[in-house]
């Protein structure tokens, strides 16, 4: 199923003409080294740049739909430490 993903995404890549794409660097180093590589030798001659600055910049903007399922996460595990500390 991942190599039909890869294959799915590659093909989409190279079928709309794509030369540069973006990718998050991610701080998890082996992952992503693992993902570059497989990722580069699936799509030959394409620009690779770092976008990680743009994520993170977004990840910080919350919509309310976002913030109440953080709050609701918050009173479950408020709850779930109550219970635990009895």
């Amino acid at each position: 199923m991942e190599e039909t993903l890869w294959l799915k995404f590659s093909g989409t890549i190279r079928n709309n003409g794509y030369k540069v794409v973006g990718l998050e660097y991610g701080i998890e180093r082996d992952a992503y080294i693992l993902f570059y590589e497989m990722f580069k030798r699936l799509n030959p001659g394409l620009k690779v740049v770092d976008v990680s600055d743009i994520i993170y910049e977004m990840r910080m903007i919350k919509d309310r739909c976002e913030i109440e399922a953080i709050k609701r996460a918050g009173e479950i595990a408020s709850r779930v430490m109550e219970k635990l500390w009895i």
